[in-house]
């Protein structure tokens, strides 16, 4: 079932741009900070690109456009870019990855409401649990739950 972003959360129904979720990567050069505060180079992401790909199909077939806004502060968003990674995060089990929001977009709704919107995030699954998600099988709902916090949900709520 496709849904408005909007629609999903306040109500409002009249479209106006397109959402796409684009998913770059994190290669090993690019640093992160653990559970510990440390920083960390992400490891080798190579055969588990599709994973975060599916997520964000999954959530460009939920998400498909955004709401009516009266007015952006910047240039109307258009998509949101997604930084994924895998690293050790806190090691085996624990953590199983995180994600949250890297930059957003201020708009106002027609009521003159301010809006918050994600217009990047990152994600990184914990590599010292890869093995054991793919073997229970949890490892695309969890990074699909993780694009969600990226997107905003559950950490921009506050703003909203």
């Amino acid at each position: 079932m496709k849904y408005l972003l909007i629609v999903l959360m306040t109500g409002f129904t009249q479209l106006q741009a397109a959402f796409l979720i684009n998913v770059e990567f994190y290669d090993t050069t690019d640093t992160y900070s653990d559970a510990n505060g440390d920083t960390q180079n992400y490891q080798d992401i190579s055969g588990y690109e599709s994973y975060f790909q599916a997520a964000a199909d999954y959530w460009n077939n939920i998400i498909v456009d955004y709401n009516s806004i009266d007015s952006w502060d910047d240039e109307a968003p258009t998509g949101f870019t997604l930084y994924a990674g895998i690293g050790n995060v806190d090691g085996v089990d624990g953590i199983l990855a995180g994600a949250g929001v890297e930059a957003v977009t201020y708009g106002y709704l027609t009521s003159g409401q301010p809006y918050t919107y994600a217009t990047a995030g990152y994600s990184t699954v914990d590599s010292t649990d890869l093995s054991s998600m793919i073997a229970d099988g949890s490892l695309q709902s969890t990074i699909n739950h993780e694009l969600a916090h990226a997107l905003g949900f559950g950490t921009l709520w506050e703003y909203n």
